[in-house]
């Protein structure tokens, strides 16, 4: 998701203000996803590659890399379930 905000700040420090609302914000962003992430039940993987005996969802299938994974579950304090 993508949202563009057409503001054009007065000075330096409305600038910094923006700045610091907008990484307030990703973080809070991440803590969600982190948490939901945690709660989620997920396949842990296979021996063979490709192969699955679960239907459920990889971090992959979700669109998640697993940096990505690894920090928003840091951030939210948590771990995955299983």
């Amino acid at each position: 998701m993508e949202v563009n905000i057409d503001f054009q700040p007065d000075s330096a420090g409305e600038s910094l203000l923006l700045q610091n609302q907008a990484a307030e914000l990703k973080l809070r962003a991440e803590r969600k996803a982190g948490g939901l992430l945690a709660d989620m039940d997920l396949n842990k993987g296979t021996a063979a590659p490709g192969r699955s005996n679960t239907m459920l969802p990889r971090l992959e299938d979700l669109g998640i890399t697993k940096i990505q994974s690894s920090r928003w579950l840091t951030r939210c304090g948590g771990q995955l379930s299983g």
